[in-house]
């Protein structure tokens, strides 16, 4: 496991992945009976039974995973000499992986395995659907594909980097969503902590979601790829950018590397969805400010 050795990807790796969405599951079912329940009950008073408990316990249990692989993707990301210098993402094709980017990627397959399991099973102990259950069972399922695709297919740097950027923003929105359901019991006052945390959350979802992901990172895959990317014996270097090559017969695009416009539609597909949640964002910012407090989960069906 020393920085010097690296890996290539493996379809075995998918039991290591499996494993890991298993184990997520169980560790969310243990500290939500025996650590999570109790501390919420005992310590912070919300009421036993309650929709506000269960709630309590998922975005809890969320936060801390959600930090945790936060933590994870920067000491990854930081050890490498394309962070925040994307045109050299695409120096190396296909990308070898160290230790730790390989051990990155399969418990974020893991993690995004569990979380469609409990968008599908565990989640409706909190009382309640999700309006947003259909778009985020496509996010879900378009983030496992894209993992899955890029690490197959040699594209880890600009997958660590988009990994990275997603998991920092849902650390803010899990940490409110808790606060406001802890002022639910005896600590009247996390609600104020709740609207300073959204406030987080926002400014953070504009700034990675809405400007580095789009701007930085999908821009990367469409303009850098083409001219960075490592040539093949008898290829020629080219000034096109990937949506220069839609339109060509297939023998005159350019093949450093495959597949990168399914990359990219997938890539699109989580933009989009960005789009969609940043609306419902800014409608309960709206209501927030004539409410004087952000009421609500903008995930509720009544919100």
């Amino acid at each position: 496991m020393t920085a010097d050795i690296t890996y290539a990807a493996e379809n075995a790796d998918y039991l290591f992945a499996g494993l890991a969405a298993i184990g997520f599951t169980c560790l969310y079912l243990f500290e939500k009976n025996f650590v999570l329940k109790p501390l919420g009950v005992g310590f912070f008073g919300i009421q036993e039974r309650s929709r506000s408990l269960a709630k309590f316990c998922d975005a809890a249990f969320k936060l801390q995973i959600w930090a945790s692989l936060s933590v994870l993707g920067l000491f990854v990301c930081m050890a490498q000499p394309w962070f925040f210098d994307w045109p050299r993402l695409w120096s190396h094709f296909p990308n070898p992986m160290t230790w730790w980017i390989r051990f990155y990627y399969l418990v974020e397959l893991g993690w995004y395995g569990h979380a469609q399991f409990s968008l599908m099973v565990l989640e409706d102990d909190t009382g309640k659907k999700r309006s947003d259950f259909i778009p985020m069972t496509i996010h879900h399922l378009t983030t496992i594909s894209l993992i899955s695709f890029s690490y197959l297919q040699g594209y880890s740097p600009v997958g660590c980097a988009i990994m990275l950027v997603h998991d920092v923003v849902d650390v803010p929105l899990e940490a409110a969503l808790a606060s406001k359901e802890i002022a639910t019991g005896r600590f009247k006052g996390a609600q104020k902590l709740c609207d300073a945390l959204f406030v987080v959350f926002v400014v953070a979802w504009l700034v990675f979601r809405l400007g580095i992901f789009p701007f930085q990172l999908v821009r990367s895959v469409e303009r850098d790829i083409m001219v960075n990317c490592p040539l093949r014996p008898g290829e020629s270097r080219t000034q096109m950018t990937l949506l220069d090559t839609v339109f060509l017969p297939r023998d005159q695009v350019p093949t450093q590397c495959p597949w990168v416009f399914t990359f990219f539609c997938l890539l699109s597909i989580l933009v989009v969805l960005h789009v969609y949640w940043f609306w419902l964002i800014l409608r309960m910012v709206y209501r927030a400010i004539f409410a004087k407090t952000v009421a609500g989960d903008i995930r509720d069906e009544d919100v």
